[in-house]
């Protein structure tokens, strides 16, 4: 059995959308992003995005056989990027037909006997299930898992055919169908409507793990030989044992880093402009985002499970937009966090998506001090020496006290100040959802600044301190 993911979107008002996840017998199709940087309204739009239907099948006749392993294809190419193709010879005399020959040597569908398909015969709803199933195992990714438990509730669950109640169940489950008005309806003939709404619901938990950045799919669990094949030689590389982070800066708008574990994406971040995730966009406006029938939502946060790690994404009351995604597998272990032989990178890193932040939103980097930030890594130092978090430190000098203790000569000062687990990301997460520090953060006056952290020996804590200054000329 596959391990269960859990997805979280963080955005800055609690929504939740009913999804239809089967269009049938009259039931609504909602609105489903299941197209990585597309707007989509109904499945029948995103089928025909997708390639699953053409605009001359009528979506209210019934499928045949062939026509359902023609979708299937069209499923699978959408879902792996791969061809669909078999070279292979058809067993069955009665079709030749290449798409069912694929389907039958990946295990999606059988033949009827031993080398007879009958191409035109219907296909049942429930055979439909066994079939969908079968060619989402065929794309061989990491997809949800039933809930525990589970019981399948449909009023005619004793018209189902013991053999498809497991697929009608999993499916049911993971709320790829729902029936209509409490029936499954198994021995009814599928529409292209309805196939399609399977195929789209299920290309759309395929893709929760995926994370687009300039274009280029992502997840969690691939290989680093990958990502290096995709995105080319990273700007720097912070090391920490076993995991690595690279880190692309080329063009700062479109900012991202990709942490690995013994070879293996361990964490994906970006707040460029470039990132996709379940066709949420970085710039998306927070009121117009679908988030989905399996979000949890608590708070300011939505919750999915989808099996190998979290993805956060993050809209801040600034302006209202999603503005970050960051993925990380369940296993803390597999996750860089600051150490004393990292500081001077994460620091760097913590600079940079800073000023990933300013350069988007057109203004430009903040200039680096070396005394500013030796004033910050003392606060720092003070905080985590005392277990504490507060701007006035345990002497009851404040921050403009600190700044003029060291010489410095400016025109107006602030300060930013964290106390986190261990993560980069975690502080500035923090800062951006705090409006006064994220209005330092992106301050069009004080233009010079200085980092500092620490972790404290007693509760491993880390403490930052990050200080905005406008020098006197």
């Amino acid at each position: 059995m596959k391990r269960v993911r859990t997805i979280i979107i963080s955005m800055i008002t609690a929504l939740c959308v009913s999804l239809s996840a089967f269009g049938v017998y009259g039931a609504e199709a909602g609105s489903n992003p299941f197209l990585l940087g597309s707007s989509v309204t109904d499945t029948i739009t995103a089928a025909k995005q997708l390639g699953i239907l053409d605009d001359n099948m009528v979506t209210s006749d019934v499928v045949t056989r062939k026509e359902l392993c023609r979708m299937i294809v069209r499923f699978y190419r959408a879902s792996t990027g791969g061809t669909g193709i078999t070279l292979s010879r058809s067993p069955f005399y009665d079709c030749d037909a290449n798409e069912v020959t694929f389907c039958y040597e990946n295990g999606i569908i059988e033949g009827i006997g031993d080398v007879t398909f009958a191409p035109d015969y219907f296909v049942s709803r429930q055979e439909a299930a066994d079939i969908v199933v079968n060619a989402i195992n065929a794309c061989g990714a990491n997809i949800i898992e039933p809930e525990k438990d589970f019981t399948l509730e449909y009023s005619d669950r004793g018209d189902i055919a013991e053999e498809y109640v497991k697929d009608v169940s999993y499916l049911t489950s993971i709320d790829v169908i729902n029936g209509y008005g409490g029936y499954f309806y198994p021995q009814s003939y599928i529409t292209f409507e309805q196939a399609a709404s399977m195929l789209v619901e299920s290309y759309y938990q395929l893709m929760l793990s995926k994370i687009s950045i300039n274009g280029k799919q992502i997840s969690l669990g691939d290989e680093e030989a990958e990502i290096s094949e995709k995105f080319g030689q990273p700007s720097y590389k912070l090391e920490d044992g076993n995991k690595v982070i690279l880190v692309y800066k080329q063009y700062m708008t479109n900012f991202f880093f990709i942490g690995f574990c013994e070879g293996k994406v361990s964490e994906i971040f970006s707040n460029g402009n470039s990132f996709v995730y379940r066709g949420i966009a970085s710039g998306s406006d927070v009121s117009d985002v679908d988030f989905g029938a399996r979000a949890e939502i608590s708070g300011n946060k939505a919750f999915y499970n989808d099996g190998y790690g979290i993805v956060q994404t993050g809209a801040f009351s600034l302006d209202n937009k999603i503005n970050y995604v960051y993925a990380s597998v369940h296993d803390s272990g597999a996750v860089h966090k600051i150490s004393n032989s990292t500081m001077e990178k994460d620091t760097e890193l913590l600079y940079d998506i800073i000023n990933s932040e300013r350069i988007k939103r057109g203004l430009p980097e903040f200039t680096k001090n070396t005394t500013v930030a030796a004033a910050a890594k003392q606060h720092s130092l003070n905080m985590g020496y005392w277990n504490y978090s507060d701007y006035t430190n345990r002497d009851g000098a404040s921050p403009f006290e600190r700044f003029d203790n060291r010489g410095l000569d400016y025109i107006m000062a602030s300060e930013n100040i964290a106390r986190v687990s261990g993560l980069v990301v975690e502080i500035y997460i923090e800062w951006m959802e705090n409006p006064g520090s994220r209005s330092n953060l992106l301050t069009d006056y004080m233009d010079t600044v200085g980092i500092g952290m620490n972790i404290s020996t007693s509760d491993k804590l880390i403490y930052a301190t990050m200080d905005f200054l406008k020098l006197r000329s």
